[in-house]
């Protein structure tokens, strides 16, 4: 590239549009699961991590989902129970059998997600303030199908996911 660059010279026709962070803000959500993938952590555990998209379009959120933690059987219990009830409630046709279904049976789901504040230090040691999954539910029960952002006092118990 050549230090002399104009906006004249600027062409975005082979450029695609930035996926971008589009994290859910805290609030209750109807979602599709999407982009499930299978994930070994650092002490020999695994994960599901899926991506859930918020059907009327304000972003989505990731959630690591841990199937086998080696050292400690809560954290599978949790895991297992999370992803039990992303299956159940996303209407999964073999929720007590996944293993058999495939990872990709995880992708297109319909689940209602519940999304706290969570704070968090990034790679310089300052204090941030995110979102993060806390739990699942039927959307269409719960709340029915207009769900998009609806806040919830439920959603600021301190009981971790």
């Amino acid at each position: 590239m050549s230090g002399n660059f104009s906006f004249s010279d600027l062409n975005l026709k082979d450029t695609e549009i930035s996926k971008g962070s589009n994290m859910l803000a805290p609030g209750k959500y109807k979602c599709d699961t999407k982009e499930a993938e299978w994930k070994t952590t650092a002490n020999g555990g695994k994960q599901i991590v899926v991506t859930f998209t918020d059907v009327g379009g304000g972003g989505s959120i990731k959630s690591w989902l841990t199937v086998f933690n080696p050292t400690s059987p809560d954290a599978t219990r949790i895991g297992r129970e999370q992803l039990k009830a992303v299956l159940v409630y996303g209407g999964h046709p073999t929720p007590d059998d996944i293993g058999s279904s495939g990872l990709g049976s995880l992708n297109d789901l319909t689940v209602g997600v519940a999304v706290k504040e969570d704070t968090y230090t990034d790679r310089n040691g300052n204090p941030k303030k995110g979102s993060a999954v806390h739990y699942f539910f039927d959307h269409d029960k719960e709340v029915g199908a207009s769900i998009t952002n609806e806040t919830s006092d439920d959603l600021s118990d301190s009981i971790p996911f």
